[in-house]
């Protein structure tokens, strides 16, 4: 009887437990610049860093930016914030991010990254480590002969680093792969260019293995313009080659895009996290590279997540583990069709076990202490199709229960989708690359700023719309200008959401509409301008302003 009361006991704190699992949405900006993630991790002591790229675009590449450091607690709620970038003694330093992440042995965090120096005319790498209150414990920037971009990096077993990125002449549009090997102080140990004369080699990712070398990740392609065959490699722990191999797709409709995203060691392989044509893939290999299978995510409806976007911007969507094992991933960005991207989690042989439909540019996915699942990325969505870079670009927060269902009445999920699942055939070859020596360090100042940044509640903005989830008809709001009272009345005869939000962005008022005319007394929040988002049940959206005097 005993052991009876106390299994009840503990089904009751379990259900407990479970029953109080904490969703919400949030969001991160800035009123005269902009936010950018291109990856995060969870932190040392709870909560998480998140790094990217705070700038001002009135017109992209034109105007000064800085790298930028995020720290966030496990709510979501900004604990602190820097940026780097110039100083007084340095030149202007343009189109500067923090591209990768990592943790060290001494609970410190190392990242790397690029800026474009207007001395040099040249992209220059920068490799940065900090402690956990954010603070500069030594810098580096990696130069070569053309332009280098670092886009990832790893701390090596004899605490040091691995990093990887990609060499660009601009004079015949060749790129190569760049990787170095720095001491535990940033210094180059060696540093090394792969190429191909005939195809264009982007290093994304590097990985390290278990017997001291390493696993690299990137795009290849003939056509510079198109990266739409794929490389993994092996190294040895002083760069040498083990093997080399391509990846191209094709199918029946001429389709052949293929894009690694990121990838996981597992024991006696890899799983790769990939976007085929339109749609999110996972690509099982062996230990050599070889192919054991592949499953493509869609939905069944030809309106599928168009992860060629997570390209131009370089903020590929990652791949996660959770603790059962299981595989979670976001397609990365709203596909062309619908304003949405899908969060998907799958077992370990790829089978899908659900799915949920996101209003987000989404990064990366985080499973919590509790078993939630934490979506960080990028907004606004504009046109329902596309995260905008050059459109005051902000920071997302959305946290579901750990079957991806988010708060109740939340316009950022949508609820699940059934995922179907497809089967292509992948062409696996050897690629001969060519190696030469290349690469020196060089000592940069850099400036450290805090910054203050402005958080609220909800989904990342939209810009725009397409027809299937924009309100064909507007928003009848009257009086306007308005003293206080002020009615917003569908002409659609819609029920659904009503948000307003002041010139901050801060949202004031969320309310869920009980028919299709509601009055609201704005008065109590001061004379201005005001923002309002009706987004009715099936997702479709209007906004618009309203003047209070």
């Amino acid at each position: 009887m005993k052991k009876i009361i106390l299994l009840l006991i503990v089904a009751v704190c379990f259900g407990n437990v479970y029953s109080q699992q904490n969703t919400f949405s949030k969001v991160l900006f800035d009123t005269l610049f902009n936010i950018t993630e291109t990856t995060s991790i969870p932190a040392f002591d709870e909560g998480y860093l998140i790094v990217g790229e705070y700038n001002k675009y009135e017109h992209i590449n034109t105007e000064t930016n800085r790298g930028l450091i995020i720290k966030v607690d496990t709510n979501g709620d900004l604990l602190w914030s820097k940026t780097i970038g110039d100083t007084l003694h340095d030149p202007l330093m343009r189109s500067f991010s923090f591209n990768s992440i990592d943790y060290t042995k001494d609970s410190c965090y190392i990242m790397c990254g690029s800026f474009y120096n207007n001395n040099s005319t040249n992209n220059e790498g920068v490799c940065i480590k900090i402690d956990i209150q954010g603070d500069t414990i030594w810098t580096t920037t990696l130069v070569t002969e053309h332009n280098l971009e670092l886009n990832s990096i790893s701390q090596t077993y004899d605490l040091g680093y691995i990093v990887v990125g990609t060499i660009t002449s601009w004079d015949n549009f060749q790129e190569k792969l760049f990787v170095a090997k720095l001491s535990p102080n940033g210094i180059i140990e060696w540093s090394k260019i792969y190429s191909n004369t005939n195809t264009a080699i982007k290093g994304n990712r590097v990985i390290k293995n278990s017997d001291s070398g390493f696993m690299i990740l990137g795009n290849s392609n003939d056509n510079y313009w198109d990266h739409n065959n794929c490389f993994l490699i092996k190294l040895s722990n002083n760069g040498n080659i083990i093997w080399a191999n391509n990846y191209k797709f094709n199918n029946e409709s001429g389709e052949n895009f293929l894009m690694f995203n990121d990838f996981i060691l597992l024991d006696n392989g890899v799983l790769l996290f990939a976007s085929k044509a339109t749609n999110p893939a996972l690509i099982r290999v062996n230990s050599t590279g070889s192919i054991l299978w592949e499953k493509t995510y869609g939905d069944g409806y030809g309106r599928h997540h168009n992860n060629r976007k997570a390209f131009y911007w370089d903020t590929r969507p990652k791949l996660s583990v959770l603790r059962s094992g299981d595989y979670v991933f976001t397609s990365g960005f709203p596909d062309d069709y619908v304003s949405h991207n899908y969060l998907i989690k799958t077992d370990t042989a790829g089978n899908p076990i659900f799915s949920s439909r996101l209003e987000i540019a989404s990064v990366n996915v985080h499973e919590t202490n509790n078993k939630e699942l934490l979506i960080i990325g990028n907004g606004p969505i504009f046109g329902g199709k596309s995260y905008r870079k050059d459109r005051n670009p902000e920071i997302g927060f959305i946290q579901t229960d750990s079957l991806g269902i988010g708060e109740p009445f939340s316009e950022c999920v949508y609820g699940e989708v059934v995922v179907h699942i497809g089967y292509d055939t992948i062409n696996v070859e050897p690629i001969t690359l060519t190696v030469e020596d290349a690469g020196d360090n060089k000592h940069t100042f850099f400036d450290v700023t805090s910054l203050n940044l402005l958080q609220r509640s909800g989904c990342v903005g939209r810009i725009g719309g397409v027809a299937e989830n924009k309100i064909k008809k507007p928003l009848k709001v009257y009086p306007n200008p308005a003293t206080g009272m002020v009615t917003f009345e569908s002409l659609n005869d819609k029920t659904g959401r009503l948000l307003i939000f002041n010139t901050l962005g801060k949202n004031i008022i969320n309310r869920k509409t009980e028919n299709y005319k509601t009055t609201l007394d704005l008065s109590g929040y001061g004379a201005g301008v005001y923002y309002y988002q009706f987004i009715d049940e099936a997702g479709r959206s209007v906004g618009g302003k309203v003047v209070i005097r």
